[in-house]
């Protein structure tokens, strides 16, 4: 077997038997633009795509977390796919006050496409990116003081006035904010799920590989997860 590494692609390649890519912009911040080459002795091409995920929010509340990549994959004789794809993989949307969605959809050429997850606000959650299976929705929610007690006051006694008597702050209810959503819509059964960041009092965590969206955090938001375009030949 023959394994390299180069620019974003892994490759993995029994000559004859099989052939795996795998195209991610591995954590450069920046949208991957690559090639992929059939195998001349390929009959069978398998091409999943997963959207990177949206950023999650951050300094105001409450703290939404980013939305989850779309997923699409497909099955194609390789007669039917020209001698090389041009592969576009989005990278994770960075966290902030109103985040960033994933810098761009995952595709396959114009044969498959899976959008990127939008990044959270203090409104709302980032939209789940497009796809045969729509990425999730992020979540969020923040904490909130409770309404002060009824003080008692000027209540009559024997001896005259009891001075008012000062009501107690209720519990704090809610939470700080809560997680990016999953980079698959549900339903899917595919291995490769990436799982939103958790929400944090302070920095929300960042979404997991692929297309996670990221958690929401006081301070500071988590980044997206990285789309993904996976492609098995045999």
């Amino acid at each position: 077997m023959n394994d390299g590494l180069l620019d974003g692609i892994t490759a993995h390649s029994i000559p004859g038997v099989l052939d795996i890519q795998a195209f991610s912009p591995r954590g450069s911040g920046e949208t991957l633009q690559a090639v992929w080459n059939k195998p001349p002795w390929a009959t069978w091409v398998k091409v999943i795509c997963i959207g990177p995920g949206g950023g999650g929010s951050q300094g105001s509340t409450p703290y939404y977390g980013g939305g989850g990549g779309g997923m699409s994959d497909g099955d194609f004789a390789a007669a039917d796919l020209p001698g090389s794809v041009v592969v576009t993989v989005g990278a994770g949307g960075a966290p902030g006050t109103t985040a960033s969605a994933g810098t761009a959809a995952a595709s396959f050429g114009a044969f498959l496409t899976a959008g990127a997850g939008g990044g959270g606000s203090s409104s709302s959650g980032g939209t789940g990116g497009t796809g045969m299976f729509t990425g999730g929705t992020g979540q969020g929610g923040a904490g909130t003081g409770g309404a002060s007690g009824g003080g008692v006051s000027n209540i009559s006694s024997g001896n005259g006035k009891v001075p008012p008597q000062s009501g107690q702050t209720g519990a704090l209810t809610g939470t700080v904010g809560q997680n990016g959503a999953n980079g698959l819509g549900s339903g899917s059964s595919s291995p490769m799920p990436g799982g939103g960041g958790a929400y944090g009092s302070t920095t929300g965590g960042g979404g997991g590989f692929p297309g996670g969206g990221g958690g929401g955090g006081v301070t500071n938001g988590g980044w997206g997860a990285d789309g993904l375009v996976y492609v098995v030949s045999k």
